[in-house]
């Protein structure tokens, strides 16, 4: 089953109180000039992040068809990279005395 018949179904299932979510998943993904690669890229390390395993399968399915691993990998080590600085940033902020978040920097 090829991507625009997955996505469509997909799209689909969004809920009426969501029609500008869907219209701009349609328009990026099924009607895109962009750079095949930003935009099926994009879309997998969405899907990696969001941890939607539904799409992570669509995503995954699509850039092993069509990109190298090495591509397929370097999005999956940006998405963990960025997560991991997320969580580091927010715990680092979250923290009470000036002393441990200035501590926590270095």
């Amino acid at each position: 089953m090829d991507l625009s018949l997955k996505l469509g179904e997909l799209i689909d299932n969004i809920p009426q109180f969501a029609i500008d979510l869907k219209s701009n998943i349609s328009s990026l993904f099924l009607n895109s000039e962009f750079d095949e690669k930003l935009v099926y890229g994009c879309g997998y390390a969405s899907s990696l992040a969001i941890g939607d395993k539904h799409l992570v399968t669509i995503f995954e399915e699509e850039c092993n068809a069509r990109f190298s691993p090495d591509f397929i990998e370097s999005i999956r080590s940006v998405v963990t990279f960025i997560s991991l600085n997320n969580v580091w940033y927010t715990f680092r902020e979250s923290m009470s005395i000036a002393e441990m978040k200035m501590a926590l920097k270095n």
